[in-house]
């Protein structure tokens, strides 16, 4: 064999080995770096998971609300009906003649002429269960009327002890509500307050022996809500609170949720009311 084949052979020999050593080399770090990106992206997760999901589910409810709004679906507006709009006739009521003072004597002038001004409110009002059944239990003394000064619109309350639940019921009216009727838009919301609380009203009048306080006060909320905001609409009033969830059953209780657990009074009901609702963390209001 000449000097200028054997030269060759080496030459060949060394590439060879050199190539298979490149080529081992490659998967080397091609599996280095593949096995780096699978433990980053693990890594990532974890903390991605943990900054998600509180480490502890008592939390304090100032956290809850704010991972509420985070962590459940919000859902669209949905679009209303085209309903067959029918807008009541609403009468003109005069001006309060005095300034509303910051506190009313029951036997004042200014207490019958508000006594007066309510009577007249309700006979007015279009909805002929809600004006009949108020007239009447005003007549049989099973209800009372009264005023309020808190931010409530309206409010019906009873007394109930250990389950015994009284005889005899408020209909409190925030004093702003009833005076101030100085549009045709401010007469049908106050209608509006009276065929919501008049719903209550004939929930507390049938009121049974399985009598819970928290299953109660979500589930007539539900119907007094539903059943005002079905004839605002049917009004031409589609932008009063809460009515305009009405046709998205997940979010008119998701919004009602949050409307009721401001409820000071009744902080133990939170956690049922946050089940009923649908609520994905319900636990954390324990």
């Amino acid at each position: 064999m000449s000097k200028k084949n054997i030269r060759y052979s080496r030459n060949k020999q060394i590439f060879n080995s050199t190539s298979l050593s490149n080529i081992k080399h490659f998967w080397i770090i091609a599996l280095a770096i593949t096995s780096l990106v699978l433990i980053s992206g693990y890594i990532a997760y974890y903390f991605l998971q943990q900054n998600n999901v509180p480490r502890n589910i008592d939390i304090s409810l100032q956290e809850v609300n704010r991972a509420t709004s985070q962590h459940w679906e919000e859902y669209p507006k949905p679009e209303l009906p085209k309903f067959s709009v029918k807008t009541p006739i609403t009468p003109k009521f005069e001006k309060p003649p005095f300034e509303l003072p910051d506190r009313i004597n029951p036997q004042s002038k200014i207490a019958r002429w508000i006594d007066k001004r309510f009577i007249k409110t309700v006979q007015t009002c279009p909805h002929r269960e809600t004006r009949e059944g108020i007239l009447r239990l005003l007549k049989e003394k099973k209800i009372r009327f009264g005023l309020t000064d808190m931010s409530h619109k309206a409010l019906f309350t009873f007394g109930y002890k250990e389950n015994k639940i009284s005889k005899t019921g408020v209909l409190l009216l925030d004093t702003r509500k009833l005076l101030d009727l100085s549009t045709p838009r401010k007469v049908m919301e106050l209608w509006l307050i009276y065929i919501h609380e008049f719903q209550h009203i004939q929930d507390w009048l049938a009121i049974g022996a399985d009598f819970e306080i928290c299953s109660y006060i979500w589930k007539t909320e539900v119907k007094a809500h539903k059943k005002a905001c079905w004839i605002a609409l049917r009004w031409g009033i589609s932008d009063l609170y809460m009515c305009d969830k009405i046709l998205s059953p997940s979010a008119f209780k998701q919004q009602l949720f949050f409307t009721e657990k401001r409820k000071k009074h009744y902080s133990h009901c939170v956690y049922k009311w946050a089940k009923l609702a649908g609520h994905p963390r319900p636990e954390s209001f324990k």
